[in-house]
């Protein structure tokens, strides 16, 4: 209830009125991460090498079996894409217009990256979501580790546990604040396509402000419902992706064919070819070849899901 609250008073604003909120909330992140590194780093030091080494063994190369649980992610991080309009909006300076997005996103894909590898590395069993890792995070050791020395200094075992409590929090509502920071950008960016969709003579009807508000208030409700049906986290985010692979990714490959044939048909051989055609990317064979892959992935995918949701 309270994040529902929270995402429906950032939704109702434009993204110039939550450019200080969504400053603070980027600003936790990024202490958030240095903290999930830190206590990481102390961790994979503590337990050494030949720990490190027998996880990696465990891992394996490739695990076709968890397939399916990157597709949420990468969907998301797809989707991050289709908002940069919208995050843009507060820029002082639009020459930095390039820049800043490929900075952020570069950034982003490192942090998270080495963040994976990390957490795959320093725990026995991992938890599908990384923050979930710190809910047992004790301060003693190598971070996790019993405390067995309490009894002998007690003075710094009570500011061991504040410590350790503070941690905990500070990393487990990761989550939290990431969704109420991302969650109203893609719902603003999903309320800007569908007003446009919204035929003439029903837009008429309302004002501006009001047919704005109704459109993203439709946006902004039906997966916070659907989220209080469906609890399994890892199989929302796997369904999720399986669709948003499809519409993302396929359904393109298929609207370039459609385009290329279109202007072969109508105007030549040839004319397909654009200032902005990306060289061999474009060609139709590539195209096709990409077409018939997104296929292939999302088919291995949807093996991989249907047992957790039959």
């Amino acid at each position: 209830g309270i994040f529902a609250a929270v995402v429906i008073i950032l939704v109702l604003m434009d993204m110039s009125e939550q450019a200080t909120v969504q400053k603070y909330l980027t600003l936790y992140r990024v202490l958030a991460l240095g903290a999930m590194f830190a206590t990481l780093a102390v961790k994979v030091n503590e337990d050494g090498l030949p720990a490190i080494e027998h996880r990696a063994r465990l891992i394996g190369a490739w695990n076709l079996t968890e397939f399916a649980k990157g597709f949420g992610p990468c969907m998301f991080a797809i989707n991050c894409h289709y908002n940069i309009p919208n995050v843009i909006q507060p820029l002082r300076s639009k020459a930095n217009v390039r820049a800043v997005p490929q900075l952020a996103l570069g950034v982003a894909l490192v942090l998270y990256l080495f963040l994976g590898i990390l957490g795959a590395l320093a725990f026995d069993d991992i938890s599908p979501m990384v923050s979930l890792n710190w809910a047992n995070y004790t301060a003693c050791g190598g971070g996790w580790d019993l405390c067995i020395d309490d009894a002998a200094a007690p003075y710094y075992a009570g500011a061991r546990k504040i410590y350790a409590h503070s941690m905990r929090l500070f990393i487990l509502l990761f989550p939290v604040f990431n969704i109420i920071s991302t969650y109203p950008m893609i719902c603003l960016t999903l309320a800007d396509n569908l007003t446009l969709a919204v035929p003439e003579i029903v837009r008429l009807r309302f004002s501006h402000t009001m047919m704005t508000n109704i459109i993203r208030i439709c946006c902004v409700l039906p997966p916070i419902a659907l989220a209080a049906v469906f609890k399994k986290l890892d199989v929302i985010f796997s369904i999720a992706g399986i669709f948003g692979f499809t519409l993302q990714l396929t359904m393109p490959c298929y609207l370039n064919l459609l385009t290329i044939d279109y202007c072969e048909e109508t105007f030549g051989k040839g004319s397909s070819i654009t200032p902005f055609s990306l060289g061999f990317l474009s060609c139709r064979s590539v195209v096709q070849a990409l077409f018939l892959l997104s296929f292939v992935i999302v088919g291995v995918a949807f093996v991989n899901v249907l047992p957790h949701i039959m």
